[in-house]
């Protein structure tokens, strides 16, 4: 059945992720929110800063939770440990955009330009994340704002969108609404057999 959801009374929030353990991340106000569905349903913010905290991503296990800031003065890709509190990791160099996690939680993904890049979480609580991984370049289509446009599926092949490869130029196609009648058979301009000019008489 549906569940309700409380608003953020003057927060326009939006929601993001969704976690196998039932948790749904939203983001709002330039801030990052919790919602427990098996709880009350009244969302909560993770954690507030001047900074703008976009595209939070929680890890299939409910164990991290990625997210893009610009508190660099541009926006890098930052890891949390989650419920919290715990250390947030800056994970890319260089810019970043677009996280994503892998199906079984054991990569994060990220754009750079035009490149795909990787992190592995640690495993043990000594660890750290892995340094970034590139894995493939191409001219995909880039999505201007934080949330992915790709997915990866299951077994790690990935869903990119490619850029159109038509030249973007204006073409004047002249008699349009006759072939489109003849392709169709029917509509403006289209004529039956039976309503077709008889042939010419010739030779009578």
């Amino acid at each position: 059945r549906p569940h309700r959801i409380s608003l953020i009374e003057g927060v326009s929030a939006c929601p993001h992720s969704w976690s196998d353990t039932g948790v749904l991340t939203l983001e709002g106000a330039d801030d990052i929110w919790i919602l427990r569905l098996l709880g009350d349903s009244v969302p909560e913010r993770f954690f507030e800063t001047p900074d703008r905290e976009e595209a939070p991503e929680l890890s299939p296990d409910g164990q991290w939770l990625a997210y893009a800031s610009d508190k660099s003065g541009r926006y890098e890709i930052y890891v949390a440990e989650y419920p919290g509190p715990g250390r947030h990791s800056q994970i890319s160099l260089g810019g970043g955009r677009g996280a994503l996690w892998a199906r079984d939680g054991s990569e994060l993904f990220y754009r750079q330009d035009d490149g795909m890049w990787a992190v592995r979480p640690p495993q043990g609580p000594d660890e750290q994340f892995s340094e970034p991984e590139l894995l493939f370049r191409g001219r995909f289509l880039r999505n201007p704002g934080q949330i992915p446009n790709y997915d990866v599926a299951p077994d790690g092949r990935f869903l990119m969108l490619q850029r159109d490869s038509i030249p973007r130029e204006i073409r004047i196609v002249k008699g349009w609404v006759h072939a489109f009648a003849v392709r169709g058979g029917r509509g403006l301009g289209a004529t039956s057999p039976s309503a077709a000019s008889p042939p010419s008489p010739e030779g009578n």
